[in-house]
């Protein structure tokens, strides 16, 4: 066979070869606490969004927490997020001042896997491990307790757990001791109170009855 054609031959293989190659490669997905290890490379990691802010020059810095480790998202193109939304982030690793970052082109490598509204908790979930859970935008289920004139207890269904919620002006709402609702609200940590209080500040935060099903 004609060297030349050989050559050629060759070199379309090598191509091949390499495409191939290209399609089995794969983006590693890791925790955020193996952030450090893969400086430069491009990953994918996923986390729960606990705060964000769009900057002067309108970009965007979202930080996700993943068990107890965090980690700034810096978003080119400014996404439509909440605080307590679980997410999914494909880019590429760097440090900035110290901290570690995800630095993120496309929007299109960014996907939220659950949106808060739709993660309902019980509250016996966040009260084992509430650090987690708060300045979070919350779903949970529980049962009034011991009602006041501005906030009542919410306790879970084996009255194990107690958690203060600042009762909110809702039209028409109605409330009483042993009825079970569904709220969602933002869970804040009052430090001089030393305790945790789920406050109603925006208009996805409601106290809804739980409907009992009926034979």
């Amino acid at each position: 066979m004609n060297i030349k054609y050989l050559s050629i031959i060759s070199s379309i293989g090598g191509i091949i070869f390499l495409y191939t190659l290209s399609l089995f490669a794969q983006i590693p997905i890791i925790d955020i606490e193996q952030i450090g290890d893969y400086d430069g490379k491009t990953v994918t990691t996923n986390g729960t969004v606990i705060e964000y802010y769009t900057t002067s020059y309108g970009s965007q810095l979202i930080t996700i927490q993943q068990n107890n480790s965090t980690l700034i998202l810096f978003m080119e193109n400014p996404v439509n997020i909440q605080k307590g939304d679980l997410v999914q982030a494909t880019g590429t690793v760097q440090q900035y001042q110290n901290d570690w970052e995800l630095i993120i082109d496309k929007s299109e490598k960014f996907i939220i896997l659950n949106t808060w509204v739709n993660n309902t908790l019980d509250l016996s979930d966040i009260a084992k491990n509430p650090t987690y859970y708060v300045n979070q935008n919350l779903n949970v289920t529980g049962y009034i307790d011991l009602i006041f004139d501005d906030y009542f207890h919410f306790i879970d269904e084996n009255n194990e757990y107690m958690c203060i919620v600042k009762k909110p002006f809702i039209k028409n709402l109605t409330i009483y001791t042993g009825q079970q609702i569904n709220l969602k609200a933002y869970l804040t940590y009052d430090s001089p109170q030393t305790r945790y209080i789920f406050k109603l500040t925006s208009s996805n935060h409601t106290i809804l009855p739980v409907m009992e099903n009926k034979e």
